[in-house]
């Protein structure tokens, strides 16, 4: 899929990647798309020192924890400006959740 996203007055086409999951009350969106196989990119290992890990939730958003002044600084500081947008190491909720993740954020197994 392709879709529009704007930085700053600029808008591109980005490919995406939807992907549903299903998260249990207190877990986190990072962990339950990596185990459903998602290659998700999360250069600080969920620590909130970089915004790889950066989903746009399209389904769920209203059973999702609100997000803190911290992953909206680090949104912003990454000039991610998309409705939607969350560093997906810092959401937990319940229910099931559709989100597009940029597919520069998958990471690519090397071929051998």
């Amino acid at each position: 899929m392709v879709a529009p996203r704007t930085f700053g007055a600029a808008r591109c086409l980005i490919e995406v990647d939807s992907l549903t999951v299903t998260l249990t009350e207190g877990e986190v969106l990072l962990h339950s798309l990596l185990e459903s196989g998602a290659a998700l990119a999360h250069d600080c290992d969920g620590k909130l020192a970089c915004a790889t890990c950066c989903v746009i939730v399209r389904q769920g958003a209203e059973t999702l924890s609100p997000p803190s002044d911290d992953e909206l600084d680090m949104l912003e500081r990454a000039g991610v400006a998309q409705d939607g947008a969350r560093l997906s190491c810092q959401v937990t909720g319940t229910g099931e959740i559709t989100v597009d993740v940029p597919r520069a954020h998958l990471v690519v197994a090397a071929q051998h």
